[in-house]
């Protein structure tokens, strides 16, 4: 998502870039258009933050080993009785 990003906004800088006009001078629509076509995926990726999973890094750290050994059988697809 982030290599998406930065060709999208090479692009648009790109096409933006290739705007002609006579009053380009006075003209605030070129970088107000490249801005707000570049803030989109940076929306999106903000959006996506609640549904990302802790690290276990993080798990270890904050003292939930529980979660750390579930998290971590899901990353390698084993199966680990919680039971023990």
């Amino acid at each position: 998502m982030i290599l998406l990003s930065l060709v999208l906004a090479f692009w648009v800088n790109y096409g933006v870039s290739r705007w002609t006009s006579p009053t380009i001078a006075y003209d605030n629509g070129q970088w107000r258009t490249a801005m707000s076509i570049q803030l989109i995926p940076g929306a999106l990726m903000v959006l996506q933050i609640p549904f990302v999973k802790e690290s276990p890094r993080y798990l270890i750290n904050k003292g939930k080993s529980k979660s750390f050994f579930t998290h971590c059988a899901l990353i390698m697809r084993y199966w680990i009785d919680m039971s023990l």
